[in-house]
């Protein structure tokens, strides 16, 4: 493998190629004569997927720490960590919704210093080519292997504005969604972290789920994507989301909010407060 020499530079070269082989794992598995394995919210080619990218972190990165979603990690000495969703969206993509994704993170010394979500399967909102984007600290933001350039942060909600929610609004909830959000476009989309890259690269204004516990793994490659536009994420209640070597703080993330015009992230996430607290107390 070559790799280029700048700091974090031969890091993204090497987890791009790993995630490459991922998407096409995954697209063989949508390619199935009998559909995709799994059922609920498991799909063999989760872990499948996973153990490719854990062994080639193992083989080139040894002293690097992993934190996973599918199976055992690995405590490295270094003050580095990959956090991997080899799958995110596993259930909504055995339902037939294809924006699912590829995660990766990076934090060294508590710092998220490089992140990479991967979609690789076309569709409306990750394109014809699917929907990798990338970013490390020395780097730019880059969608599909090109600089991103970004339009205009939305510093509030319009009508042309499109928010990315769950495909799992319904009912009551959807009504709240569409009340607190008024008057955007609400998109559905099945993967958290396909969400947070759409909006680092400027596809959508904000992207959130209301009451959705996150794990690392879920947050680290989105987050620093956003990062990398000049953009946040912040919790429930304008909660800031920081790292340490091991994990985001605080523990009790629940729900997030995604704007590149990072106080409307934060109008969100405190518009939404007091409905989720006040079911806390039912």
């Amino acid at each position: 493998m070559t790799w280029e020499t700048s700091m974090y530079q031969r890091e993204m070269t090497f987890i791009i190629e790993q995630m490459k082989r991922g998407g096409e794992m995954l697209q063989e598995e949508v390619a199935r004569p009998d559909g995709p394995r799994g059922e609920g919210k498991k799909a063999p080619i989760d872990e499948e997927i996973e153990l490719v990218l854990k062994q080639q972190i193992l083989q080139y990165f040894p002293d690097d720490a992993i934190v996973c979603e599918e199976g055992d990690g690995y405590t490295g000495n270094n003050m580095r960590t990959w956090f991997i969703d080899p799958h995110d969206g596993t259930e909504d993509f055995l339902n037939g919704h294809r924006e699912s994704s590829i995660s990766v993170g990076l934090v060294d010394h508590g710092e998220l210093v490089l992140g990479a979500v991967y979609a690789p399967i076309p569709t409306e909102l990750t394109g014809e080519d699917g929907l990798f984007v990338t970013w490390h600290k020395e780097g730019t933001l880059q969608l599909n292997g090109e600089d991103v350039r970004l339009p205009p942060a939305e510093e509030v909600l319009t009508a042309e504005s499109r928010v990315l929610v769950s495909q799992k609004l319904r009912g009551e909830r959807l009504a709240e969604n569409e009340r607190l959000l008024a008057p955007a476009q609400l998109v559905p989309c099945a993967s958290i972290a396909t969400r947070l890259a759409l909006v680092a690269c400027g596809k959508a204004t904000a992207g959130l789920s209301a009451r959705h516990p996150l794990c690392d793994w879920d947050l680290a490659g989105g987050h620093a994507l956003l990062k990398g536009s000049g953009a946040d994420v912040v919790g429930l209640g304008g909660v800031s989301i920081s790292w340490t070597e091991q994990k985001a703080m605080p523990d009790d993330i629940c729900g997030y909010f995604a704007a590149r015009h990072v106080p409307l992230a934060d109008k969100l996430s405190n518009d939404f407060l007091p409905y989720v607290e006040k079911e806390k107390v039912r």
